[in-house]
């Protein structure tokens, strides 16, 4: 009996270990979740910042685009799009978009040749509020890497990348 002992003792150690490192990530990736969902430049919450994004690119592409122009003739994106892209609920981008629109950032407009679509689009006031925060968080984010140092941001970037194609991987596995 005595002689499982040690090896009773090397499992209680390893599941121990174990616990910690699901742990260990699971509460960084929290915390980073946290931090990055409350981030505000230029006045604008992550959501925000990313819808923006969104329709500054569509907004770019669409005005060098002859091809998209001929489809559609607007600059914006459907909001079912929208949803999808940002992988929000409709409830949930549509509240964004009533409060992005009553701060002047975007705007909406009915599809004139099929009215249950909506498109929306950036405007000037929208372009130059995303461009402030770009240049916020690039500071912010050129301060973080500083203090962090190239080689382990590097080394971050890669273990994350390796980390999420992992967990795809897994989630695949499991639906």
């Amino acid at each position: 009996m005595k002689s499982s002992e040690p090896e009773v003792e090397k499992i209680f150690k390893m599941v121990k270990q174990k616990r910690q490192n699901e742990g260990g990530i699971m509460k960084a990736i929290m915390d980073f979740n946290c931090i990055h969902m409350k981030m505000n430049f230029g006045g604008l919450s992550t959501r925000e910042f990313m819808m923006l994004d969104l329709l500054s690119e569509c907004r770019k592409y669409k005005e060098k685009s002859k091809e998209a122009k001929k489809t559609d003739g607007n600059a914006g994106i459907r909001v079912s799009e929208m949803t999808r892209f940002l992988g929000l609920s409709m409830p949930q981008v549509s509240r964004l978009l009533g409060s992005m629109e009553s701060k002047g950032y975007i705007e909406r407009r009915v599809n004139d040749k099929d009215r249950r679509s909506t498109y929306v689009s950036i405007t000037d006031q929208g372009m130059e509020t995303r461009e402030q925060s770009l240049k916020e968080c690039k500071a912010y984010m050129d301060s973080v890497i500083i203090t962090m140092g190239q080689e382990k941001t590097d080394q971050l970037i890669h273990l994350l990348e390796e980390f999420t194609q992992i967990m795809r991987e897994e989630r695949k596995k499991k639906m």
